[in-house]
């Protein structure tokens, strides 16, 4: 076996600056947009605030904005 780099492990849950970072947003930018109810709210882990890196997949997508329930217009 050869040494070499640990393998990475991806983030399920990350912090405000870093889930800004992943909308290409400023931290301010991103936690107004919380205020206001555009971005879901972070989740709690103990005493840490945390964004499922999931829920974020989902706004740069697209998936977020679609309806979870089938609906007539």
């Amino acid at each position: 076996m050869g040494v070499g780099r640990p393998k990475q492990i991806d983030a399920i849950a990350v912090p405000d600056t870093e889930a800004a970072r992943m909308l290409r947003l400023r931290p301010t930018e991103f936690r107004d947009l919380v205020s206001q109810g555009a971005i879901p709210p972070p989740h709690r882990i103990g005493p840490y605030e945390r964004w499922w890196v999931s829920e974020l997949d989902d706004l740069r997508s697209g998936e977020a904005a679609l309806p979870k329930e089938d609906f007539d217009l």
